[in-house]
């Protein structure tokens, strides 16, 4: 590891990965000695000799630490004690209809520079949804179906902390950014609770130069990578705050594997033939007796995903950023890019903004983190293309006003799909705005997170483009641990996030408690709404909706729309039993509590 932190010109600094800068900066300058402390050292007394040295108490201050990386961690799946452990954790599980009993040994340490956990989480069925049939103790199938999902026993791998000069994590948990958010935000490959995957990221830098790398799947069944590159070129010739911040990026996000179009299963072997937006009619042609509804397809046997033909998605972005001010305990940041999606029927986006960071206090430190950004984007270009609910969409994006006879994939949506009847969105150039807003309260450093709360809208002058998202993190309140994500993504308009109630078929809801009963013992609550495949493997559904019609303009009453994903409340509780190596605050790794 040394090796590499030399080869990268920045030596012992990193190897001990003494906490630095976000991607992009430079380390702050060492604060001064305060003043006369120095001659105060060297002054002796008069009525002491001079072969003594004279005494004194005056011992100059630590400098607070800078509290810079992000503040709240919004995504969060799952909360673990926040010390090294060995646990084993067992409880009820709700998904839906069906109760499980769920069994998970884990273990976890939080070490300086590494920390790691693992974990074998076991879903013995109960009762069968529906049919109250005992359910024998059978392993939940759909957890363990596909190669990825036999990765989830790793929760974290990590050398380093975000923004460090080297941080490296095999993670299942942590959503991932690239740059600031303009094509990959808050991407989270497990809003899906029939799939796990286990993720990996790496960043390194130094004074010139450095990246940022993420890739969703390490068992590569799932292709979703992001890279950025960025080099500063004014620190090869000179010092100062514009050399050192002014920085330019290429950033590269893509999905080798997205899905186009929903395969039919008329036709299931010829991977061309698709379920079609138009041009289907409900029941039969009156004259030739023709079945014309086209709108059927069967979900994967194994995956119960639906069998889809596939494309590339790969979107290419040029970014650049520069300080306007920095001092030791605040600095704000203004930053620009452009970004185009390279595929077919791809479109362009531009988007510049102000990233401030503010810290006051010493002792109890308040950390504030502001991000307000404009954006004009074209038909073909969607902001934050990758984002939580990705890997959902991706299959099925939901459109408030849905002009065609099935639920477009994200791709169709975006891109179009015209050979299968989904023309690109001719909205012409739009208008928008991103803006987000945390705040913390920490204990001497970072590693004392008290409370955290943030929030963040996103909307434009076009249709299906409101985002919103609110969130909590209470990380040790005397004996409970709290976190909570409430989002919704993809609505019409900011009226419609009030006028739709708390809880539309967007809202995604992740939230999580721990208790502390005795030094052993320990319970946790986790209760989600998120995704779930409505029918089991194998099903066939039936996509078209109203707008599917017969010779007399009247809607199929025989088969009404099967949506391949449907938003289920889950509810774990569990009763652990282990024990906490140390409680002391040296040990505890906040970057890594959430699993």
């Amino acid at each position: 590891m040394c090796a590499l932190c030399h080869a990268l010109g920045i030596g012992t600094i990193v190897c001990g990965l003494v906490p630095a800068l976000a991607l992009g900066q430079t380390l702050p300058p060492v604060a001064a000695p305060a003043a006369g402390v120095g001659e105060d050292a060297a002054r002796v007394d008069a009525t002491v000799p001079a072969t003594e040295p004279a005494v004194t108490d005056q011992t100059p201050p630590a400098a607070p630490e800078f509290i810079k990386g992000e503040i709240t961690h919004v995504g969060t799946r799952r909360l673990l004690s926040r010390f090294d452990h060995v646990s084993v954790a067992t409880g009820p599980l709700i998904i839906g209809n069906d109760l499980f009993l769920g069994v998970t040994p884990g273990m976890a340490y939080y070490g300086k520079s590494l920390s790691l956990s693992f974990g074998l989480p076991l879903n013995l069925r109960l009762v069968e949804g529906g049919t109250y049939a005992f359910g024998q103790f059978r392993i939940r199938s759909q957890d363990w179906d596909e190669m990825p999902d036999y990765a989830r026993v790793i929760r974290f791998f990590t050398i380093g902390r975000k923004e460090d000069h080297l941080y490296f994590t095999v993670n299942s948990i942590r959503p991932a950014t690239i740059g600031h958010g303009m094509l990959m935000n808050k991407y989270q490959g497990n809003v899906d609770v029939d799939r796990s995957m286990t993720g990996l990221m790496f960043d390194a830098y130094n004074r010139y130069a450095g990246f940022q790398f993420q890739t969703n799947d390490l068992t590569t069944v799932n292709r979703v990578v992001g890279a950025l590159v960025f080099v500063k070129p004014l620190s090869f010739v000179t010092e100062g705050i514009i050399s050192d911040s002014l920085s330019l990026g290429l950033e590269y996000v893509a999905d080798f594997a997205a899905p186009r179009c929903i395969r039919t299963l008329l036709n299931p072997d010829d991977a061309t033939e698709c379920v079609k937006g138009t041009g289907n009619f409900a029941g039969s042609d009156p004259f030739t007796g023709e079945f014309e509804d086209r709108t059927f397809a069967r979900s994967n046997p194994e995956t119960g995903r639906f069998d889809v033909t596939t494309a590339g998605v790969h979107a290419l972005g040029f970014s650049g950023e520069i300080k306007l001010f920095k001092n030791e305990r605040n600095d704000l940041k203004a930053f620009v890019s452009w970004d185009k999606f390279a595929n077919e029927g791809g479109g362009d986006g531009f988007s510049a903004g102000l990233l401030a960071r503010l810290n006051a206090g010493s002792t109890s430190i308040s950390a504030f983190r502001l991000q307000a950004e404009l954006r004009t984007f074209g038909d073909g270009f969607l902001p934050g293309y990758f984002d939580s609910t990705y890997e959902v969409q991706k299959y099925a994006y939901t459109l408030e006003e849905n002009p065609y006879q099935v639920t477009p994939t994200k791709y169709q949506a975006i891109f179009g799909d015209s050979r299968n009847g989904f023309e690109r969105p001719n909205d012409g150039r739009r208008l928008g705005y991103a803006f987000e807003a945390s705040w913390g309260i920490y204990e001497h450093d970072r590693r004392g997170k008290r409370a955290a709360i943030g929030v963040g809208l996103a909307d434009s002058t076009g249709p299906n483009d409101t985002n919103l998202y609110l969130h909590l993190e209470l990380p040790r309140v005397g004996f409970v641990q709290f976190f909570g994500t409430y989002m919704r993504v993809a609505e019409e308009s900011v009226g419609h996030l009030a006028g739709d109630g708390l809880l539309s078929p967007e809202t995604f809801i992740l939230s999580g408690a721990r208790f502390e009963v005795l030094p052993f013992l320990f319970v946790n609550a986790h209760y989600t709404r998120n995704f779930r495949i409505v029918r089991s493997p194998g099903a066939e559904y039936h996509l078209g909706n109203a707008k599917l019609v017969d010779a007399r303009g009247n809607p199929s009453p025989f088969f009404p729309e099967t949506p391949l994903f449907e938003n289920v409340h889950s509810l774990f509780v569990e009763l652990e039993l282990g024990w906490e190596f140390s409680d002391e605050p040296t040990v505890r790794h906040d970057e890594e509590k959430e699993s």
